[in-house]
């Protein structure tokens, strides 16, 4: 069997308010043209213990988390996202929280 080199691009993390990071700016860490998103309804405990497989340390709130990895032997993106909660509003912190870990899938970062 084919071993598939995958590299862990990065993961993020999202645990404070809602505006800590809305001065930050988007910087791009990786050119992403096409990745496969999967997005992960989970309960906050097994957020946390997603988090922590992927080496982070959620604290008392999470809100989501992404990782975005490339498979090195073909160049092809995938990203799983990983949500406590499914948006009810248009406009709600799910729904913000939701589209901040779909920039990193696109291969944004911020400090």
């Amino acid at each position: 069997m084919q071993r598939l080199g995958i590299s862990w691009l990065s993961s993020w993390l999202v645990l404070g308010a809602p505006a800590a990071h809305a001065e930050d700016v988007w910087a791009r860490a990786a050119e992403v043209g096409t990745v496969r998103v999967q997005i992960h309804w989970v309960s906050a405990d097994e957020l946390r213990a997603a988090a922590r497989t992927v080496g982070k340390r959620p604290q008392a709130e999470p809100f989501g988390f992404s990782v975005l990895r490339k498979n090195l032997e073909t160049g092809a993106y995938a990203c799983d996202i990983y949500m406590p909660r499914q948006p009810t509003r248009v406009d709600d912190r799910v729904t913000n929280h939701l589209g901040h870990e779909l920039a990193h899938c696109l291969g944004f970062s911020h400090e």
